[in-house]
């Protein structure tokens, strides 16, 4: 039954074209297992080759390494190609702050795949297969909800996607993305192998594995097809979403890329955001730490009647500003804008509040303007709230190297004249953050942190 319904959702959405290399992403869990046993029993049906890769993430010590013999003995048995690659989430999530090891893991195992497809010079399409299925999907929607989305995040796992790695873009496919897990896991009583288990998805200290082991079951006794109805849910949202953002490129498309601010205000609230994300897309490195807040900034400062010159700050340096026309990008944006007239708030996080972000760092706000720092790792506890003073300097690089702020301000763009009034986080002449500009590499968060310093910049009630 259920490989009836898969093979019926890969010619739904076209997952698999003739001819093409299919890459197994094999875990060796329930999942990945049923997945690549029933693409292997496909293959000749819908005329594509199969491979297999494992990526080992050596977090489970013997276990991972037992995971990945189980990938070469399975691969042998089905006479199947097989690839191990070796990560080290642990190592990348110390180097990149903000990143938990469960992120890390995830960030370097596609990269080591797409690395790989581009390694076998192969000039078939090929996609990448990943095992999803219908509860992976009302969790993401769950967790995204809980961290704060638009409608375009709501739109959770497509049947295919494309992803961004470091070498490049890979397409996922998703053949289960419908199935449910118990299903799944009845149809792989039907073979003759034990998948792997990973003790780790059972710690309910992680975001995700507390949604899946105790909040969706409780969702279920509430209506027993409520994943369903999530997912259903998502569908909607995502196809609400996608129109809104194919009008907002036409807007844009007809204006040659210009943001107007008479768009802005003439249209629809939703399709104003829209607008402004579409614009930002084109004009940003990234949207990662483009948050509700800035969208609303800017259509704020682009309202009927406002003088022009209002600005917004914006990730990597980056600000809008308004002209009496549109709204324009710009580069540099590292200051703060009036800066005298804001300050720097601390408070302390301890206890388990602290050990929760600590075992799950994505917690951790992504803004220019809340930081966190390990409070045990600043000399002798003593800091100090104040401004720019010479010989201030900043540690820069997990090797300890410093720069002197100065020249800090000056990589930034900071304006001469601006340098004297942003508020610092110091401990004696170590610059520990400059609000809204950068923070010292030394007193970040790692595991072992046990006290949290959180510090937040803060405008004065009326600043503009």
């Amino acid at each position: 039954m259920i490989k009836k319904e898969v093979r019926s959702f890969i010619l739904e959405n076209a997952l698999v074209p003739k001819g093409s290399l299919v890459v197994s992403a094999f875990s060796g869990g329930a999942d990945s297992l049923l997945m690549t046993l029933l693409l292997k029993e496909l293959q000749k049906e819908l005329s594509f080759e199969l491979m297999l890769i494992h990526v080992n993430h050596h977090i489970r010590g013997e276990e991972a390494d037992s995971d990945a013999q189980f990938a070469k003995d399975f691969a042998k048995k089905e006479g199947l190609p097989l690839k191990v690659l070796d990560v080290d989430p642990v190592a990348y999530a110390k180097d990149h702050r903000g990143v938990s090891v469960e992120e890390a893991a995830r960030i370097l195992r596609f990269d080591a795949i797409a690395h790989e497809i581009l390694s076998m010079k192969d000039e078939r399409t090929i996609p990448v297969a990943v095992a999803h299925h219908i509860e992976d999907l009302a969790e993401t929607m769950l967790f995204r909800l809980i961290r704060g989305t638009g409608p375009a995040g709501f739109g959770g796992m497509r049947a295919a996607s494309e992803l961004h790695t470091k070498y490049g873009e890979i397409r996922l496919i998703r053949p289960l993305l419908k199935e449910k897990r118990k299903d799944i896991e009845e149809a792989l009583k039907g073979y003759p192998y034990t998948a792997r288990f990973d003790r780790t998805n059972q710690d309910v200290r992680y975001s995700r594995n507390r949604l899946r082991k105790n909040v969706l079951p409780e969702l279920s006794l509430i209506n027993e097809r409520a994943v369903e109805h999530i997912a259903l849910a998502s569908e909607k949202i995502f196809e609400a979403a996608s129109f809104v953002d194919s009008e907002a490129g036409k807007i844009l498309r007809k204006r040659d890329g210009r943001l107007l601010r008479a768009d802005i205000n003439d249209s629809h609230p939703a399709l104003s955001k829209a607008l402004i994300m579409a614009f930002l897309k084109e004009k940003l490195q990234s949207l990662r730490d483009v948050g509700e807040a800035q969208i609303l900034a800017i259509m704020d400062s682009a309202g009927k009647g406002l003088s022009p010159g209002k600005r917004t700050d914006l990730p990597g340096d980056f600000f809008s500003i308004t002209t009496y026309d549109e709204v324009l990008i710009k580069e540099g944006g590292g200051s703060l804008q009036n800066a005298p007239k804001g300050e720097i708030e601390v408070s302390f996080i301890k206890g388990e509040e602290a050990l929760a972000f600590v075992r799950d760092q994505s917690l951790i706000p992504r803004s220019r303007y809340t930081k966190f720092f390990d409070y045990d790792r600043i000399e002798n506890g003593v800091f100090e709230i104040r401004t720019f003073k010479e010989g201030d300097f900043m540690v820069i690089d997990s090797l300890g190297n410093r720069a002197l702020l100065r020249r800090v301000f000056i990589d930034r763009k900071v304006p001469k004249e601006e340098r004297g009034r942003i508020p610092l986080l110091v401990s004696k002449n170590k610059v520990l953050w400059a609000a809204g500009i950068r923070d010292s590499y030394d007193v970040r968060i790692t595991e072992n942190t046990k006290v949290i310093l959180k510090a937040q910049y803060r405008r004065f009630r009326g600043d503009q």
